[in-house]
């Protein structure tokens, strides 16, 4: 068995050594974007290196469209592909009502999320919080899956 101690939290206050057989922690990600000469290019980036885009997935630059891990947060690769289509498309639609990608960072229920464990875990949508209230009001069921 593992224990462990909370270091610090955002609570502040002390906590009790959490006791389990195992952990799964993933430490996070970050944009690799040094030395690409992107500022001079125009393009603004954020503190941690992710490239500042807008709902369309424009940077700052006018030419310069940004998808994907360079963009922040969920950092996949099914995310990643939902906002290149995405950032295509307002790369080459004609007029915005042909085609809009807004809100492919805004909207984290517009495109797939996947956990790679074994077993898997996806989602896509609205989380259960917000499927239960209007406009919604869902009926939300929640439980473990066992697989065999």
């Amino acid at each position: 068995p593992l224990s462990l101690g909370l270091v610090a939290s955002r609570g502040g206050g002390a906590r009790p050594p959490l006791r389990c057989d195992m952990l799964f922690t993933a430490t996070g990600r970050r944009a690799v974007s040094d030395g690409l000469g992107l500022e001079a290019a125009g393009v603004a980036l954020a503190s941690n290196g992710d490239v500042v885009v807008g709902a369309d997935l424009q940077s700052r630059a006018s030419r310069v469209y940004a998808a994907g891990d360079v963009v922040g947060a969920p950092q996949l690769a099914s995310t990643g592909i939902a906002q290149a289509e995405g950032a295509v498309d307002a790369m080459f639609c004609a007029s915005s009502a042909d085609c809009a990608p807004s809100s492919l960072l805004a909207d984290a229920a517009r495109y797939p999320i996947g956990i790679w464990t074994v077993p898997e875990v996806a989602l896509v949508g609205l989380t259960a919080a917000k499927a239960r209230v209007p406009p919604h009001s869902l009926e939300v069921v929640e439980g473990i899956g066992r697989y065999s």
